[in-house]
């Protein structure tokens, strides 16, 4: 069975999602880790999360899709449900842990109730207080993650809204031969007037839906900016016809996978 490399330790959002699909699991301490696994061949695939419904992109695993060469081969869209939990319920709960995208997702339930302390993922919350016996904190985690470690669930969905969804990419070294309805690019436009508007118009055209763009700076070049685009399409040819299209008309352009979105 193939291999694929997550964010850990085991109780994450990361994990839940990668559960769901037929392969044995490598856990890392972080984002970073986990892209460097993949590179270095200790997985065949990886799994990161992209964007949250309710805290959006997740910046810094964008620019690592930018900064290295590696392939989109399927999404993975998770419902994503955040309890309170801790190990102890008999003393009040002064400190709260978390990864940031926790305590993003559940600003209006937290207030300026409790102190903050942020950590690289939600299960490393339940390790951290459990091995230093912290009685007076709790977590922001999974249930899966409860079990796991025994904690108590102290309250249920804090998650601002109810409807919340994270999207997680499969990514690979290679490119997946499935022909999928989803693309990703990132490009540069040319340094000239209209060159951004110009280079859009091009899907439309194609009757191809961009669903999302975001720019992100070029740290070596001060104030210039590559964009992130989401494309969908039913045809794939026609898909890649837009696609082909506005590269003519760009500085750069990079294919980041053609692939299929797979709804938990």
């Amino acid at each position: 069975m193939s291999k694929i490399s997550v964010l850990g330790p085991k109780g994450t959002f990361s994990d839940m999602a990668a559960r769901k699909l037929e392969y044995d699991i490598i856990y890392h301490p972080s984002h970073e880790d986990v892209i460097l696994s993949l590179k270095n061949n200790e997985a065949k695939f990886a799994l990161l999360a992209f964007e949250n419904q309710l805290s959006g992109t997740i910046l810094e695993n964008l620019d690592l899709m930018i900064k290295n060469d590696l392939k989109i081969i399927k999404e993975i869209v998770l419902p994503i449900h955040h309890n309170l939990c801790a190990m102890d319920t008999a003393k009040p709960v002064k400190k709260i842990f978390s990864h940031p995208q926790g305590f993003l997702q559940c600003r209006n339930f937290l207030g300026r109730k409790y102190e903050l302390i942020e950590m690289k993922s939600t299960a490393d919350s339940f390790e951290h207080i459990k091995k230093n016996h912290l009685a007076d904190a709790a977590c922001i985690g999974t249930k899966l993650a409860c079990e796991i470690y025994g904690f108590k669930i102290l309250d249920e969905n804090i998650e601002d809204f109810h409807h919340n969804e994270t999207r997680f990419f499969v990514i690979s070294k290679n490119e997946s031969e499935e022909k999928g309805k989803k693309a990703s690019i990132i490009f540069k436009v040319k340094h000239e007037p209209g060159s951004l508007v110009n280079s859009l118009q091009r899907p439309a055209k194609h009757d191809i839906n961009l669903t999302k763009i975001e720019s992100r700076p070029i740290p070596e070049r001060p104030w210039e900016y590559m964009f992130y685009c989401d494309l969908e399409c039913e045809n794939h040819e026609k898909m890649k016809k837009a696609i082909d299209e506005m590269e003519v008309s760009l500085a750069f352009l990079k294919r980041l996978g053609t692939y299929d979105v797979v709804k938990m």
